[in-house]
Parts: structure tokens; C-alpha cells; sequence
């Protein structure tokens, strides 16, 4: 079942697939607060083909434009930039893994002869971080640059979804500044194949369109043809679902990782979850056979779990069971280890720094100051001898997130 040309023209296809990508447009358009003359959606077959359609888009606008990307953001975005031979600058991360806008002003600054192209993540793909957009916005305007001298994109592959339904979420929407937006339909939404939908300004596609006579319509894909499968399938979904399903399945991904979390807290590992998140992010397990059986993503120190609508509690409990029982195992081979350059101070339970975490004082260390002396004096003996923390947050680790407070 193919697909061709473009929504909003009537051509040579069978308008029954036009009917379903109007459907679902008509059902993400109030999710981002736009409208169908004020933006256009583009529907593409492969996720990460709209990473590459999205950035053709900024380059067109500003061909000697700077890509702007924190180093949290999607390898995908840098291998595009790469492929396309732009120019690239990679921003530096707070803690929690959302874009540091002290380091993305002093790079702004460095390039005020160039237009800025920045890619903003909501919910970076490791530690679920949601950069800030408002800050990012105000960061451009007290750089200099005007309305007419930037691109935003938003790419939001789970993340986009959701915070719509979540209360005082930071809003994504078409009213601020922003240029496009991109959202996935695997993930939260389960299609079964991948596939994404890309929402941008009118004016920007129509800057990469043709017109195509043979079929009847113009052309405003970087593949020609898409899948028909995919649109059906997640009008379908939308349409089953409604929004108070959606929302309940959110909320119930949100309280399962927050379940999660306190659990992994108890049982005295090092965890964090940023707020608006469903990706719990904790200290490496040192068996390598129980990150294969659990499928666990690791990356150096750390590893996460996002808990999606399909992970129950009980499945959670199964997990946690197993790996309390052989946290007593590694503990007599070797004490955790320090992840305060990964995920914070307040979020490690290494030897050096443990916090007690209880109801009445969360993040504070009760007066007890060893913990302090322990890890100050620690890494000033590793760096005294010209060692270094394998980790590329060491520069911002005093730097507290926007959002992710210790719950």
C-alpha cells in the first residue's frame, strides 16, 4: 500500500488514504496547538528519515546556518548533519542531561555572523532530560538574534506525546517561535512499524516541494513514497484510544517509573528519574548476564529502563526481586560505583557520597558531613595525580537541572 504526494493537494492517489492523514492530523493538531493552514504535517515511513527531512528543511532556510545540538541529542542528528556536510556545534549538558544555556550563549556569541539551527530535545534519549525551550528562546534573543535569524526544532519522539496530557508540562506549541516539531508513532503509540510524523511551518516545506505531473500533486518527501500502512494504523490508534486513553496510559508510565525508582532508592542504588520522565536512569550492573537477560541499555557508569505502558508493576517486581537478591553478591565483590559525574551528588550511594534520603529531609545529608569530606578529598587525591573521572559531565556537575529535583 503506497503513499504519494502531498496531503493537502487532490491528485492522482486514492483520496481514501488522504481521508486517514487528515484524520490523524486533525487528532495531533490540538496536541501541538496548531492548525492546518498555520503548519504542515509531513508523514514519514522511517523515524529517523524525518531527522533527515527536518534538517534539509533548516538547511534550505539558512544554508550557512550552524547546527546547534546538545551532546545528549540523538546520534541520528549528527549523523544527518554529517551527511549533509553542515556545520556542526555540540553543546555541553547539565546534570540531568537537558542543553547548559550558559555554554549554548557562549557559543551563540562566538557565531553571531551565522544563523543559529538549534535542536531542541523533549526527552533526550539516555536520561529522558527535556530540554528547556523558554530558556533556549531567551538565550537567542539576548545573543541578538531575531525572529528571522533561527530555526527551532523540537524532537520529540516519546516525550512529544506525552507531556500534552501531563499537568504543568512545559507546553511545545506553534504559538512560541518554533519552526518544527516531530514526534514518533512506535513508541508510545505502538505502531508496528516504525514511523513518525514531522509538523513544520508551511513555508518551510514549500521551500523543498515540487510539483510532479505524473502524479498529479507535488512532491514534499525526501523518499517520493511512503508506506500507507503506517497513517491507517495510527488513526486507528488516535481514534481507539481518544485522549482520555492516551492520558491514562501516560500517567500510568509516569507512576510505574516513579514506582520503580523508590524501589531501586530502597534498596540502596544509585537512581534518578527526571521530573515529566518514564526513563529511570541507575547505577550499571557489574554482571554483564543480567544486563543481557534484562536487555538493559548501558552507557559507561549508567543504565537505564523506560517504563512503557506494557511494564507492569509485576513485571517490575520480578526485576527488582532478582536484582536485590544479587545486589548482596556484587556488594562482597566491590562497594557501588560512584556515579556523582553521571547523574549528580545527590543521586549517588557510592562509598564516597551516600545521602539518606527520607520524607521529612530528601537530598540533604542530615548534618552529617563525612560523606562531603570523603568524596572532596577522594577527587582531589585522583586529581592531584593527573587522574580524571571517565565522564564528559565533570565540567557541569555542580550545575542543578531546571526540572529534576531529588522527589
Amino acid at each position: 500500500m503506497m503513499n504519494t504526494g502531498d496531503m493537502l493537494q487532490v491528485g492522482g492517489q486514492k483520496q481514501i488514504f488522504k481521508a486517514f492523514l487528515w484524520g490523524k492530523q486533525a487528532q495531533l493538531s490540538p496536541i501541538f496547538r496548531y492548525f492546518p493552514y498555520f503548519g504542515h504535517y509531513i508523514y514519514c515511513n522511517e523515524w529517523r528519515i524525518q531527522v533527515l527531512h527536518e534538517l534539509l528543511c533548516r538547511r534550505e532556510v539558512f544554508p550557512d546556518g550552524i547546527l546547534y545540538a546538545s551532546k545528549e541529542s540523538h546520534y541520528s542528528v549528527f549523523k544527518a548533519a554529517r551527511m549533509y556536510r553542515m556545520d556542526c556545534i555540540k553543546i555541553e549538558t547539565l546534570m540531568s542531561g537537558e542543553i547548559d544555556c550558559t555554554d549554548f550563549k557562549a557559543k551563540l556569541l562566538q557565531n553571531k555572523d551565522k544563523p543559529a539551527i538549534v535542536n531542541v530535545n523533549i526527552g533526550t534519549t539516555f536520561k529522558g532530560a527535556i530540554d528547556d525551550l523558554d530558556l533556549v528562546i531567551q538565550t537567542l534573543a539576548e545573543c541578538g538574534f531575531s525572529r528571522n535569524q533561527f530555526y527551532i526544532h523540537c524532537d520529540g519522539a516519546l516525550f512529544g506525546i506525552m507531556l500534552p496530557f501531563v499537568e504543568q508540562a512545559p507546553q511545545i506549541t506553534f504559538k512560541k517561535p518554533i519552526d518544527s516539531a516531530s514526534v514518533s508513532g512506535h513508541k508510545l503509540l505502538g505502531c508496528p512499524m516504525p514511523c513518525g510524523v514531522l509538523i513544520t511551518r508551511i513555508e518551510h516545506v514549500n521551500a523543498l516541494s515540487k510539483d510532479i505531473e505524473y502524479i498529479a500533486s507535488r512532491d514534499v518527501t525526501i523518499t517520493c513514497s511512503r508506506s500507507g500502512h503506517a497513517p491507517i494504523l495510527l488513526w486507528y490508534i488516535l481514534s481507539k484510544k481518544g485522549r482520555i486513553g492516551l492520558q491514562k496510559d501516560i500517567q500510568k508510565c509516569l507512576q510505574n517509573a516513579k514506582y520503580l525508582r523508590d524501589r531501586l532508592r530502597n534498596a540502596g542504588v544509585s537512581v534518578m528519574l527526571n521530573e515529566l520522565s518514564n526513563i529511570v536512569v541507575f547505577e550499571r550492573p557489574p554482571d554483564e548476564e543480567f544486563i543481557k537477560r534484562w536487555q538493559l541499555s548501558c552507557q559507561g557508569n549508567i543504565g537505564h529502563i523506560v517504563v512503557m505502558v506494557n511494564v507492569s508493576k509485576q513485571k517490575l517486581d520480578v526485576f527488582l526481586d532478582e536484582l536485590t537478591e544479587k545486589l548482596s553478591t556484587w556488594s562482597k565483590e566491590g562497594a557501588h560505583p560512584c556515579v556523582a559525574f553521571d547523574i549528580g551528588r545527590g543521586y549517588c550511594f557510592c562509598f564516597f557520597y551516600r545521602i539518606s534520603f527520607d520524607n521529612n529531609n530528601r537530598g540533604r545529608d542530615n548534618g552529617d558531613n563525612r560523606g562531603h569530606v570523603l568524596y572532596n578529598n577522594w577527587r582531589g587525591w585522583l586529581w592531584s595525580r593527573g587522574g580524571s573521572y571517565s565522564n564528559n559531565n565533570a565540567s557541569t556537575e555542580s550545575q542543578p537541572s531546571n526540572r529534576s529535583v531529588p522527589a
